[in-house]
């Protein structure tokens, strides 16, 4: 064709020219399609979480190799993006469109080379100024997207399915003669994984085990090893928690270490096997179970566990990145930064779009009723707590500078309770009683504001997080997870832990030093202006009113007067306080007179002033 409108000279028509002209129409069109076919293969796995961002460049050069046989010419690590080379990666473009047109040619060419009265190989076919050829591909070209590619196929070249019998062919001479060039040359390449230098831990196969008996072979070797390596640990928890030492605490981080790496190394293996044919069912159980690492930790899928973990993520977290501060920095800013960062991150994943994402939720309805349920929901976490988070400390800041005494611990207790919580004891209480002391932190002297704190500036952080993240919309709906720009802004704060005033480190995360309750009410904006609509529809009383709660007299119980030993005498607790009150206020009339009488002393023993030295002089 090339000669006839007048490209080429003279056309030679002999075995060696045929091959040359073979070769070069496979470099182009052969060579192309293990790249057009692991393209898509690579999206599409990236986007049903087969391969996880972690991952991204490992998996490309797997494709690549084994698909092309090409590794990559220089050390690649997940730090860099090489799909990205592409243009249709970064750009989100099906390629998939160009590996079936390479193989959809071919058998349009051989059709219309049959409708042409072609005679000869394939590759020799022109249907230059074949009217008939011409006529089906007209119909192809008309019929545009309007029929099922099928049909289409069907009416033009009798067929309904795609298939390479005619590329195999047209190249039918150069395959021959490749095969003859070949003999006793290792044809391909072995088929094996790319391992970047980085990560460590990548699985040594990515091909799946479909061995059944072998599957089973591994669980016989996991069972063996758990059960020693978790008998090792429960032994070491029992042996701290009954004797607490720290020798005891060390071995038993130590064994709960060990049963970590051992469930971490078992899940990776277990990852190996596809199950999808195994028969025994329980081998296919106990092989899900192993191989989920992420939530092995989690007993059960509920989200206080899940916020739980969370939390002691980040306790584990910051004592990582502390570790460049000296020693009595290693704390966060204040005792309240600490919980706070915890439960931040708790905000983001309690979202019902993050959950949906991780699979603790199979749906989410995206309306105004599920918009309410979730914020109350979060309420009853968040806001029911900050009365009883406040009244805590009130309580004993009050007993540790006498305004409460010891006569009055439980009923100063449940005043605080009425006062700030709306709660009256559900049963008769006196002095006798201590419920103070059911809190834990009562009676172990820990303070408790750092949660009432923690629960304010949780959402300032939040907010501020979110701001860096760009999100957008209500901010009860903010996920920052995988966000460089709010992790990066958290992690430097928490780097100072408390090397810094703790308005400064709030001013590094917030952009001001103040603590504000203004992002809580921002969260539950929602949740509030339905509530006030709700309890003016209904006529609801807000609040209940302040009193003080007085102890109960128990039937046939008679509450006796304390008497206390002041100056020798029996007397009442409050006669004592009159008492002491009464010495003070002599004490001080005493020092007054005593400074007073003491001047006056001083004053009367100076000397009188004599004459004058110009008196004196005149005498003489």
């Amino acid at each position: 064709h090339l000669h006839k409108i007048n490209l080429l000279e003279s056309a030679t028509s002999d075995e060696e020219t045929d091959l040359n002209f073979l070769l070069n129409m496979a470099l182009e069109k052969i060579a192309f399609l293990p790249f057009g076919y692991l393209i898509d293969q690579w999206r599409w796995r990236v986007f049903d979480g087969r391969t996880p961002p972690d991952k991204y460049n490992s998996e490309w050069w797997y494709l690549r190799t084994k698909y092309q046989g090409i590794c990559p010419p220089t050390k690649r690590t997940e730090d860099q993006f090489d799909p990205g080379a592409k243009f249709h990666i970064p750009d989100n473009y099906p390629y998939i469109s160009y590996f079936i047109s390479f193989i959809l040619q071919f058998q349009f060419h051989e059709k219309l080379c049959e409708a042409a009265h072609h005679t000869g190989p394939l590759h020799t076919c022109d249907i230059y100024r074949s009217a008939e050829a011409g006529a089906i591909l007209k119909k192809v070209l008309q019929a545009g997207s309007s029929k099922l590619w099928p049909d289409v196929l069907q009416e033009a070249i009798g067929t309904r399915k795609i298939n390479a019998n005619s590329l195999m062919k047209y190249f039918e001479p150069l395959t021959k003669w490749l095969q003859e060039q070949n003999v006793k040359e290792t044809l391909g390449w072995p088929e094996f994984n790319w391992v970047p230098p980085i990560p460590e831990g990548y699985p040594e196969d990515v091909d799946k085990n479909t061995d059944e008996l072998h599957a089973k072979t591994f669980l016989e070797e996991y069972n063996r090893t758990a059960e020693v390596t978790w008998n090792a640990y429960t032994e070491a928890s029992w042996n701290y928690n009954t004797d607490l030492t720290e020798s005891n605490k060390k071995i038993m981080l130590q064994k709960n270490l060990e049963m970590s790496k051992h469930t971490l190394k078992y899940g990776l293996k277990a990852r190996e096997y596809d199950t999808t044919d195994f028969q025994d069912t329980s081998v296919k159980r106990i092989i899900k179970k192993l191989s989920d690492i992420e939530r092995a930790a989690l007993s059960s899928a509920e989200l206080e566990e899940y916020n739980t973990l969370l939390s002691n993520m980040e306790t584990k977290y910051s004592l990582a990145v502390y570790k460049d501060q000296p020693v009595s920095f290693r704390d966060g800013a204040n005792p309240g930064f600490h919980e706070a960062i915890g439960d931040v991150l708790a905000l983001s994943v309690s979202t019902p779009k993050h959950l949906q994402s991780i699979g603790l939720l199979d749906k989410v309805e995206d309306n105004h009723e599920s918009e309410i349920n979730f914020l109350m929901s979060m309420a009853l976490d968040k806001i029911a707590f900050l009365p009883f988070g406040y009244l805590m400390d009130q309580w004993r800041w009050k007993v540790f500078d006498g305004r409460i005494p010891s006569t009055e611990y439980n009923k100063e207790w449940w005043n605080l309770r009425l006062k700030y919580q709306g709660l009256c004891p559900p049963v008769l209480r006196t002095e006798d009683d201590f419920d103070p002391g059911a809190k834990f932190h009562i009676p172990a002297n820990v303070p408790y504001v750092r949660y009432f704190i923690s629960f304010i500036i949780q959402f300032q952080f939040h907010k501020a997080l979110c701001d860096a993240a760009k999100h957008n919309g209500p901010l009860h709906m903010c996920d920052i997870y995988k966000s460089h720009e709010a992790g990066k802004l958290l992690g430097d704060a928490m780097k100072l832990g408390n090397s810094k005033p703790w308005p400064e480190a709030m001013a590094m995360i917030t952009g001001q030093s103040k603590m504000s309750a203004q992002p809580l009410m921002t969260y539950f904006k929602p949740l509030i202006d339905w509530l006030e609509v709700e309890n003016n529809k209904n006529n609801d009383v807000r609040g209940w009113p302040e009193y003080d709660w007085k102890p109960a007299t128990r039937p046939g119980v008679e509450i006796k007067d304390v008497k206390v030993d002041f100056l020798g005498m029996n007397v009442d607790g409050a006669a004592a306080v009159a008492g002491q009150w009464i010495l003070l206020v002599l004490g001080l009339v005493l020092l007054v007179a005593t400074i007073l009488l003491a001047y006056k002393y001083r004053k009367s023993k100076r000397p009188e002033k004599s004459l004058s030295t110009m008196e004196l002089k005149q005498k003489d």
